[in-house]
């Protein structure tokens, strides 16, 4: 008992920080160094992709030469000749439609690179609304621990005076006193739980935090799916893996396209230009064009060019496969997610009516006792009965407000249900 005292005093001052709103944490999580990391990794890729597009575009050299030479003009006589020149070249390869369909591959990942940063947008928001829930249902637990404490504490003193009077015998006084010792683990377990949830919520959003103010949740109902269907419909529409499957179903057959292109010649373009200046007394200049087109194409490349259309169609066939098989398992997977949650649903409901009914059962034995028809005992037990309802409640909730994200989240909605949260 005093060592966990002690550690919770300790865990008192090392935590003693703040209680943020549901709106500081979700600011907090905007502002963390997990997003802002995403953010980079983010603009990463997409400059990665940017950097792809400029293959498809015509390489320019310049270059110039200037300098000075002494010729002989007579027997005996330097004459000293200035010269200068540059030169510009442009080259361009276009090999029938490859690079178009290079192109599109490319806009294909920057579409699901872009899709993925708003998931992973929804999921640092959605981190800190649990973790913050999570915090705020766990010290809601503990002041229900601490009010079932007390009542065993008055249970202990019931059990001895039962004891000395010889009503109940020594192992019967030892069992119950030993049950009720157990809530001092029980507190100390939960404890534990609250200052590691303090400590992660530090370590993600560099700020100090010593509780958590209550949200507010009830208006994220109107952003749920109405019916199972709706909401399949609509997490397939949204789902990033059926989302990048189609991509890549798509990319194989754009790389199918640019295999078969490369069946066709291939021209090269280029474009010289040079010019001179020569001073001798009289200006001159001097200046040459070059224009060339050249198409070639491999007689014979010891069927590289058949295998690898082979390998490409085959890539395709794979990729449409692979993508009808991933919506046929996201679309069992979102069933059982809905009934997850329609199960969470309607086990908070029901706790919750557990809560008021035991509630009207303490309000009646309360009447009972001040009547002297119950002892101490029975009314005891129903407040015990009464805070385990409680603590029975806020674990539905919270299984239940977790499962109420992912339904959310599946659906592309819990930005803007936590919107609500932040004053967006």
């Amino acid at each position: 008992m005093k060592w966990i005292l002690i550690t919770t005093i300790v865990s008192q001052f090392i935590y003693a920080g703040q209680n943020p709103t549901f709106e500081q944490t979700l600011h907090n999580y905007l502002h963390s160094t997990k997003w802002m990391s995403v953010q980079d990794l983010y603009k990463q890729r997409m400059a990665e992709i940017d950097k792809s597009f400029l293959g498809l575009f015509p390489t320019y050299k310049f270059s110039g030469m200037f300098g000075s030479e002494y010729r002989k003009a007579g027997v005996n006589i330097p004459t000293r000749l200035k010269t200068q020149s540059t030169t510009l070249n442009m080259t361009e390869s276009f090999r029938f439609g490859k690079d178009y369909y290079f192109w599109k591959a490319r806009e294909q990942d920057r579409v699901t690179h872009a899709i993925r940063f708003s998931d992973q947008k929804s999921e640092v928001l959605m981190a800190g609304a649990l973790l913050h829930l999570r915090g705020y249902l766990m010290a809601e637990k503990l002041k229900i621990l601490k009010k079932r404490k007390e009542i065993s504490d008055r249970n202990r003193a019931q059990v001895i005076i039962k004891y000395e009077q010889g009503l109940i015998s020594f192992s019967d006084k030892e069992k119950i006193i030993e049950k009720i010792d157990e809530l001092d683990l029980e507190q100390y377990q939960m404890e534990g739980s609250f200052y590691q949830i303090l400590g992660q919520y530090e370590a993600e959003t560099g700020v100090m935090v010593s509780g958590f103010e209550l949200p507010v949740l009830t208006s994220w109902d109107e952003y749920l799916p109405k019916s199972e269907n709706e909401f399949i419909k609509k997490a397939i529409q949204y789902d990033t893996t059926v989302i990048g499957a189609k991509s890549q179903q798509e990319a194989a057959k754009l790389d199918l396209m640019a295999s078969e292109s490369q069946l066709y010649p291939r021209v090269d373009f280029q474009v010289n230009s040079m010019q001179e200046h020569n001073l001798q007394g009289v200006r001159a200049k001097n200046s040459t064009e070059n224009v060339s087109i050249t198409i070639s194409h491999d007689l014979f490349a010891s069927g590289n060019d058949i295998y690898d259309l082979k390998i490409a169609k085959a890539k395709a066939r794979l990729s449409r496969i692979n993508y009808l098989q991933i919506k046929r398992n996201l679309e069992y997977a979102l069933h059982n997610q809905w009934v997850a949650f329609t199960l969470s649903q309607n086990t908070y409901l029901y706790a919750k009516r557990k809560m008021d009914r035991m509630k009207g059962v303490i309000r009646f034995d309360q009447k009972q006792f001040e009547a002297g028809r119950i002892d101490i005992k029975d009314l005891l037990d129903s407040e015990e009965k009464l805070a385990q309802a409680e603590e029975m409640m806020i674990d539905a909730e919270l299984k239940y407000r977790k499962e109420q994200m992912s339904i959310l989240f599946a659906v592309k909605q819990l930005d803007n249900a936590l919107a609500m949260g932040i004053g967006a």
